[in-house]
């Protein structure tokens, strides 16, 4: 039964990812994989440099090649969900049925407007969070690098991991602590340095600033802002019913990033971009769906030391 559950929800995880992929033909493919939008767009390279390289070792299409690197993310995530649920409620019956059950919840988040690393963006913070919580922390650090190249909202990862672990000083020695905290932090600057120098050339903004503008649609168009305040107040709702049982690590993870990316959102976004919060759907959507009894995650520390 766990293999045919499990070939079903990577048949439907990659349909839903081919259909995503039709957003991108033509030139809109070729400015993709070659990195030719502007920045900050541009910046996001791991998933233009994947689709690069099967173009020139296989032969195939921009737009082919685009569509493949997006089912192996729509894939990647799947399990890097059915990963992360894992590792608090272990062997449970229907933790991959959960685990695509948020993918497709997430699949409607990034609907507007898409973009190709907005998957990978899920499944990278996912693992991440995955290895954190199996205390894999050398896994979790050699995976930043990989995670900020495809998007620079890893500082998300640093900040969180900043406060989890000063929290609990008695999951990590002191010393490991501020090398591992270093680390993401220098990883994620001489990253940030080397692509604005490698991209300056290609037009646009480091960021965009415009709250007045964003703020005033939000109240000029009052009903359909109280209907997204209404499914953001039910999923933070969902989230923490019954607190107390649920996952602390996926709590904390949703506690930190949802109001930066809230006010990242209000400040820095377009408005009614759902997709910005991407990086939090894995704990946000795993808290919602998570069965109240749970057992405590199992350490794994082989890589640790």
């Amino acid at each position: 039964m766990k293999l045919i559950l499990h070939s079903l929800g990577i048949c439907v995880a990659s349909l839903l990812a081919i259909s995503f992929s039709y957003n991108w033909t033509g030139e809109d493919a070729l400015k993709v994989i070659y990195s030719l939008e502007p920045t900050p767009y541009s910046y996001r390279v791991l998933m233009p440099w994947i689709a690069r390289s099967l173009v020139w070792m296989l032969g195939i299409s921009a737009n082919t090649a685009l569509m493949v690197v997006i089912v192996l993310s729509s894939i990647a995530l799947l399990y890097a969900l059915w990963y992360l649920f894992e590792a608090f409620y272990p062997n449970h019956p229907a933790s991959i049925l959960i685990a695509f059950c948020a993918e497709a919840l997430i699949f409607v988040l990034i609907m507007f407007p898409q973009k190709i690393y907005d998957l990978s963006t899920a499944a990278f913070f996912a693992l991440s969070l995955s290895f954190l919580a199996r205390t894999k922390v050398n896994w979790y650090l050699l995976l930043f690098p990989l995670a900020t190249l495809n998007r620079e909202t890893t500082f998300l990862l640093i900040l969180f991991f900043a406060i989890y672990y000063f929290r609990k000083p008695e999951q990590m020695p002191v010393r490991r602590y501020i090398f591992s905290l270093s680390y993401q932090i220098l990883c994620y600057v001489g990253i940030k340095i080397i692509l604005t120098e490698i991209f300056a050339k290609n037009g646009g903004s480091h960021f965009f600033w415009w709250p007045d503008q964003v703020i005033a649609t939000y109240i000029q168009h009052f009903g359909k802002t109280f209907t997204y305040i209404f499914l953001f107040a039910l999923i933070v709702y969902l989230a923490h019913r019954n607190q107390e049982t649920k996952p602390q690590l996926l709590v904390d993870a949703f506690l930190v990033m949802a109001p930066v990316l809230l006010v990242l959102h209000l400040f820095m976004g377009y408005p009614y971009e759902v997709r910005m919060f991407v990086e939090v759907a894995p704990a946000a959507l795993l808290l919602c769906l998570a069965p109240v009894q749970r057992s405590e995650p199992e350490a794994h520390s082989s890589f640790y030391s």
